[in-house]
């Protein structure tokens, strides 16, 4: 009788950090699954801020998705706004600041399953890389590892409650808050760091995103090749998904000298210095071997 009391009393000392365990492995599993396998519908609403000393960015995204029929998106980032339409015939998208309509034939829409781009964005981040192929006992061994280490309370925001994880110092997102809601779907996802403060808020609603492209006479109208176009946007938003966790995380370099033909790359005082000696070839060669990674960044964040 006495076990069972103390057992009972454990439950109830420790029920918020049991069920925010339990809330961390069942949404990892989800999310491993959907991020190799991709889904085939869903509507999300994305909404996220990043806040310096002197400085605010803001990010406002509605997105629809289905399989192999249509994805549209409607995407504010601070006072530019970008519209994007993509069927089985063609893709579109608007580009506010410059008034400009980009369209582009093309037979797929695969490159638009957003869950699966997440995948990726995780899976080319040192500190994330394991999260889209985490095994059963990866999972199990994560939430055992944050029932020790992490913090668990529960808030009640307009009459819904969320599951608070704190997590801790020795995380890559050290003291990052992360709010989880399963009943509504919504989540968030709070970090601070070395003078900068950021938020990330996703939701799954009921609604379609739908905006009209604009129609206008002064409207300017470029028409591409509609797998390149498709490619751009890819790029371009798993760039933009790369930028915002090097921003929650800075990464830091390994400090290893590397070698290539005429060309080291090296560091001095944690600042990588590129030495190429040789003809044009030679040197262009050289630092395209050695910084390979951040030209293919460079021109994906272009």
């Amino acid at each position: 009788m006495s076990v069972f009391l103390f057992l009972l009393a454990g439950f109830f000392i420790f029920q918020n950090r049991i069920s925010g365990t339990y809330k961390i492995f069942q949404l990892s599993t989800e999310l491993t699954s959907l991020m190799s396998e991709g889904s085939d519908n869903y509507n999300l609403h994305i909404s996220a801020g990043m806040r310096t000393a002197d400085h605010l960015d803001t990010l406002n995204a509605y997105l629809s998705y289905k399989n192999n029929v249509h994805f549209t998106a409607n995407v504010d980032y601070n006072k530019d706004k970008y519209i994007i339409h993509n069927n089985q015939d063609s893709t579109s998208v608007y580009v506010s600041k410059s008034n400009l309509l980009i369209s582009g034939k093309n037979t797929s829409n695969g490159e638009f399953d957003i869950v699966k781009l997440v995948g990726s964005i995780l899976s080319d981040y040192p500190d994330t890389d394991f999260i889209p192929s985490m095994s059963w006992s990866k999972r199990a061994g994560l939430s055992a590892w944050l029932f020790f280490k992490a913090g668990f309370k529960k808030q009640v925001i307009n009459n819904q409650v969320y599951h608070v994880i704190i997590l801790p110092e020795d995380s890559p997102l050290e003291g990052a808050e992360l709010w989880l809601n399963d009943q509504q779907n919504d989540y968030f996802l709070n970090v601070k760091n070395e003078g900068q403060q950021i938020g990330l808020h996703i939701s799954l609603t009921d609604t379609q995103a739908y905006e009209q492209l604009p129609l206008l006479e002064t409207t300017k109208r470029i028409n591409v090749n509609g797998k390149e176009l498709n490619t751009a946007i890819y790029r371009g938003a798993l760039r933009t998904g790369g930028l915002l966790l090097e921003n929650m995380n800075p990464p830091k370099p390994d400090g290893i000298d590397r070698k290539w033909g005429k060309g080291m790359l090296t560091y001095v005082n944690n600042n990588r210095v590129l030495i190429a000696k040789g003809s044009h070839y030679e040197i262009g060669e050289a630092h395209g071997a050695l910084l390979k990674e951040e030209i293919r960044k460079l021109v994906d964040a272009t």
